[in-house]
């Protein structure tokens, strides 16, 4: 399993919880499923486990195993659980593996831009690495603007010169021109990074309160974090044709 972003903790609880509400055979079927259909035939399921035996400790049939795939893979097999009869019946089992999938891609989606942005300098890394450690800690306010400042950096780098995000709109829209961008995506981009900048400026960047941000709820809060980054993976992509 590699180890990047990945919630070790919220998929030992799922396990637990799993252990205590299939049975070993049902535990060992679902395993060889999804082994078979994504070709893991190293797993421990094909060496030491048998639907024909009876096996007290459940949850070592899933850790052994679940320990030997990829972070991708595991969360593959726990949403694919989701549609047993016997999980749907525990609602705070669902509840913690579509915690598990939130959380994954959210996660994976930060470290893929942090790889991304290794080739930009060093100042805009640093401004994404904080957005997140704050968001992690409750600190939405701070959070949410250093997403904003991460957009800034990256498109003052880009188009070279060093004007606020609010006032990149000709120098953006000539540098996506230029980067062959379809005129009716640009203007989509444009649109979007006026609202961006219009919904930071009045919820987040001239607010006092230093961590809450009371106009806006959690899930508006991650949703601008989810845009932050669709934005910046756009800009990137861009760049790199």
């Amino acid at each position: 399993m590699e180890n990047e972003n990945f919630d070790f903790a919220l998929v030992d609880e799922i396990q637990d919880r799993l252990a205590n509400t299939l049975s070993a055979n049902r535990i060992i079927s679902l395993l060889k499923l999804f082994a078979n259909d994504y070709g893991l035939d190293n797993l421990p399921i094909w060496i030491r486990y048998s639907t024909e035996d009876s096996y007290e400790n459940k949850l070592e049939i899933l850790s052994d195993n679940l320990t030997s795939m990829y972070s991708s893979q595991i969360v593959d097999f726990l949403l694919g659980v989701r549609s047993c009869t016997e999980v749907k019946s525990d609602a705070v089992l669902l509840q913690k593996i579509n915690q598990l999938d939130e959380n994954y891609d959210e996660k994976s989606s930060r470290f893929k831009m942090s790889q991304l942005l290794l080739d930009y300098p060093k100042d805009i890394q640093e401004v994404w690495s904080k957005c997140y450690s704050l968001f992690d800690n409750g600190n939405n306010r701070e959070a949410l603007d250093s997403a904003r400042l991460t957009i800034e950096l990256l498109i003052k780098y880009l188009v070279k010169n060093d004007k606020s995000l609010e006032n990149q709109t000709n120098n953006l829209g000539n540098w996506l021109k230029e980067h062959n961008c379809d005129i009716e995506i640009r203007n989509l981009l444009i649109r979007s990074l006026d609202i961006y900048s219009k919904i930071q400026n009045h919820n987040v960047k001239h607010i006092n309160n230093s961590k809450a941000i009371d106009n806006l709820d959690g899930s508006e809060n991650r949703f601008i974090m989810n845009l932050s980054y669709t934005i910046l993976k756009f800009l990137i992509d861009c760049d790199k044709k």
